[in-house]
């Protein structure tokens, strides 16, 4: 589920903040396919 959070006051700092985090016209891009991921880190299983 998608909450939308709306920045108040809607001032120019609030407008300039959200069109750098989140364009109004950016689509997600096509994948191209399958990949292999690697994540290197911390074991977090053994507290």
């Amino acid at each position: 589920m998608t909450t939308l959070i709306q920045l108040q006051p809607k001032d120019e700092h609030n407008r300039a903040l959200e069109a750098h985090v989140h364009p109004p016209d950016w689509s997600n891009p096509t994948p191209s396919g399958c990949y292999n991921l690697v994540v290197i880190g911390p074991e977090l299983l053994d507290w």
